[in-house]
């Protein structure tokens, strides 16, 4: 902090200090009285009388929209009568105190501001303790404007120190009454039972006051004290919430949960009990002759809320809109990804020329096929073909001729095949085919059908009308359940010698390994 702290003796504060607010003659004696429930009602109202200003207030409360009575009071004893003693002693200690301010300079503390929240909580404990069916609901509202009394003492022996220790709590998101003993060695509900005690307030005033920060620790209490003490815990959530913007209040969800779990109230209740709250609080500033400036009230803070959901949900429709856009074109670009990823898959396992297979790709297609085989027993075969003659188009017609007479084979192996076979251009001139769960005899049989296929389908140069026709050597070689498991390398190179047999018998032939 940056003001120097030391621990108050908050006992000798209470009795040595000039500046406190002093309880009022009226209120004073009509604490004095003991015994109120057989008390001559001409006593009380002769008490009261003594302070022309407090009765004019009551006779102007008592007739006011807070109690709206079917008929004018025009007398105190009219009003006694009404209201009742307890109710009446209650609502003139309200008047009495409330609006007490330090006797000497004010400081830095604003007492106007706590009397505002101190009018709210006040309201809000009375319209509990009209819902809840408690005793005297004049008597929860004298105990909710005397809730933190604590506070403006403290405020009032070490103004400096104790704005510091307002503003630290605010910031440090740390509850005041921590903020409080850590600087001072004591905090205001500690204060507000010593000057009770000096002002001898009766104790079902008292102790609602004292207990309403921690209502579990007074769970030995009886019945009536526990529900006025629960009143206050949840009139002080109210009262911070109506009125800091910016606080250790609830959130509205709070709130409902804690005025479901202390006093059984539905959220539907709590929300209409708010509105009352507002409505008399507007009644109840003017009787009490305060300038009340709220900077909350429960209609306007549902209007924040309502704007702010506003600007949410139209901060969440563009939000949406621009995720669709995004999936959209994040959509566009997957399938222009997909599209490439095939594109490029497909040049990297095709032959640029003539469109089949390349050799990687053959090999890996061969060795899967060739380990699948052994694991469930069935036949492959193997086609290693050259052609004859490329190397006398090359020779005569030139390059480009030799490369068409490739392509020309291509589209003829294509059409000899199966869908699970797999033909490739092995290299050069030659091709070959690999024909998935086929034997030795099968596979024969195809690679006679491929070299007459080949022999017999001519083809026309590119320049002139010329044809050609192509033959091809064949070498067949296959793999049989029977046979014991080989290798990739040793099975092509049994069809490449094959295919070197069928060359050197006469070519345009096919021979087996």
């Amino acid at each position: 902090m940056r003001t120097e702290t030391k621990k108050l003796d908050i006992r000798k504060v209470l009795a040595e200090s000039e500046h406190l607010p002093t309880m009022p003659a009226v209120a004073k004696q009509l604490i004095s009285l003991s015994e109120w429930d057989d008390i001559d009602l001409k006593v009380v109202a002769g008490i009261i009388n003594k302070d022309i200003s407090l009765s004019s207030k009551i006779l102007r409360t008592v007739n006011s929209a807070f109690y709206a009575l079917p008929h004018k009071i025009s007398t105190l004893s009219q009003a006694l009568v009404v209201l009742g003693l307890r109710a009446t002693r209650s609502l003139t200690l309200s008047f009495c105190l409330a609006g007490m301010s330090s006797r000497g300079k004010a400081g830095r503390f604003d007492y106007s501001s706590f009397w505002t929240r101190s009018l709210n909580t006040a309201v809000a404990a009375r319209e509990l303790a009209l819902v809840t069916g408690f005793r005297t609901d004049e008597e929860a509202f004298l105990a909710g404007l005397l809730q933190d009394i604590g506070i403006m003492v403290l405020g009032q022996c070490a103004p400096a120190v104790y704005q510091e220790i307002i503003e630290l709590s605010a910031e440090g998101d740390v509850s005041l009454i921590d903020v409080e003993r850590e600087h001072l060695g004591v905090d205001h509900v500690e204060v507000a039972r010593l000057l009770f005690e000096k002002w001898n307030l009766p104790p079902q005033l008292c102790v609602p006051i004292l207990y309403h920060h921690a209502p579990e620790k007074a769970e030995r209490s009886d019945e009536e004290t526990l529900l006025s003490i629960r009143i206050q815990n949840v009139a002080g959530h109210i009262g911070a919430w109506l009125y800091l913007s910016k606080s250790h209040g609830s959130s509205l969800e709070e709130l409902k949960d804690i005025a479901c779990r202390y006093l059984t109230i539905s959220p539907k209740e709590l929300e209409a009990l708010l509105y009352r709250v507002d409505m008399r609080m507007e009644e109840i500033a003017g009787l009490f002759e305060l300038n009340v400036e709220r900077p909350n009230t429960y209609s306007g803070l549902l209007e924040k809320v309502q704007a702010t959901l506003g600007d949410i949900v139209t901060d969440q429709e563009r939000l949406l809109r621009e995720l669709e856009a995004s999936k959209i074109e994040a959509q566009k670009l997957a399938e222009q990804l997909r599209t490439a990823n095939r594109l490029l898959l497909k040049e990297v396992r095709m032959d640029s020329l003539t469109g089949l297979a390349n050799r990687q790709h053959f090999e890996d297609f061969l060795h899967r096929e060739l380990n699948r085989s052994f694991r469930y027993n069935h036949s492959i075969a193997l086609l290693f073909l050259d052609l004859d003659n490329l190397k006398s188009i090359n020779d005569r017609y030139g390059h480009l001729e030799g490369s068409n007479s490739l392509r020309h084979c291509a589209e003829i192996l294509k059409r000899q095949v199966r869908a699970s076979d797999l033909v490739a251009r092995y290299g050069g001139d030659e091709f070959v085919i690999a024909l998935v769960e086929t034997g030795g005899s099968d596979a024969m049989l195809a690679a006679e059908r491929v070299r007459q296929c080949i022999a017999e389908t001519p083809f026309v140069l590119t320049e002139g009308s010329e044809k050609m026709h192509l033959t091809a050597s064949i070498g067949v070689t296959a793999w049989e359940p029977k046979m014991k498991p080989i290798s990739m390398d040793v099975f092509l190179e049994r069809a490449d010698s094959a295919m070197y047999q069928a060359k050197r018998a006469g070519k345009n032939r096919i021979s087996l390994s």
